[in-house]
């Protein structure tokens, strides 16, 4: 079984393959499910990642002897994100779907980086809702809630919008342990850092969201079947209002809003 990940939330496109393989055989396990990484590449260029996603996708599978084909399941972050870039790989991967009929696993950006994370050995295996954090740009924070104890980590409740001053008391508010912890992405972490002069005792570094990560909670969800039909990989916009006009953005940067 070979299971594609795709992860683009970040602003940078992410595309990882993983196979199953015997546990004594594996690179990774994730709640049963062993797996090796068969590759993965990252496209930095915005502007390029809609052209090239696909082409580079092609070579990795042919420099690994395998084609589009021989995918079993495709799973894609869906966010939260930035609109363009959501809209890029839940694109990509409906449109692969649907070529190819093969089933989706559509997962979270805090799916992904609390996985990601647990592949690390950096999450708390006892953390049963464990608070994500990822910047959102534009001033402000996305916020989310992961069970890591859940069958290979699943979203508790919804994500949100946070300001940077309300994160400590969100933080303390939803953190379920007796020491309050937090996984945050490198960004957040630079953020609290400039902010405080040092991080607060419930950060809990971490990359962000991994196409790897994708792709093993896509590989274990199909295990298990629970996958979905294309049509159910809808990008998860978290702002009621994802575009500015020229003077919002001067105002904003000018410190009047």
């Amino acid at each position: 079984m070979i299971a594609l990940g795709i992860s683009t939330s970040s602003g940078v496109a992410k595309v990882s393959a993983v196979q199953q393989a015997e546990a004594n055989a594996a690179q990774h396990s994730l709640q049963g499910f062993a797996f090796n990484t068969c590759f993965e590449f990252s496209i930095e260029d915005y502007k390029a990642q809609s052209v090239e996603l696909l082409p580079r996708l092609s070579q990795a599978l042919a420099e690994h002897g395998l084609a589009l084909g021989d995918l079993t399941v495709l799973a894609v972050d869906i966010g939260p994100g930035g609109f363009t870039s959501l809209r890029t790989a839940c694109g990509v991967v409906q449109g692969l779907a649907v070529a190819l009929d093969k089933p989706v696993v559509p997962v979270t950006s805090f799916e992904c980086m609390a996985t990601q994370a647990r592949l690390d050995g950096s999450t708390p295996v006892d953390a049963a809702h464990l608070p994500c954090i990822l910047d959102a740009r534009l001033g402000e924070l996305y916020v989310g809630i992961v069970d890591v104890q859940a069958q290979g980590v699943s979203l508790y409740g919804h994500a949100a919008l946070c300001a940077w001053d309300d994160l400590d008391s969100w933080v303390t508010g939803h953190a379920h342990q007796v020491v309050p912890l937090a996984l945050c992405d490198a960004a957040v972490v630079a953020g609290l850092t400039e902010r405080f002069g040092a991080l607060p005792a419930w950060v809990l570094p971490t990359a962000g969201p991994s196409a790897v990560a994708a792709a093993a909670l896509g590989g274990l969800r199909y295990l298990h079947q629970q996958t979905s039909e294309p049509m159910a990989c809808q990008p998860l916009y978290v702002r009621d209002k994802v575009a500015q006009t020229t003077a919002e953005r001067q105002a904003i940067k000018h410190g009047l809003v």
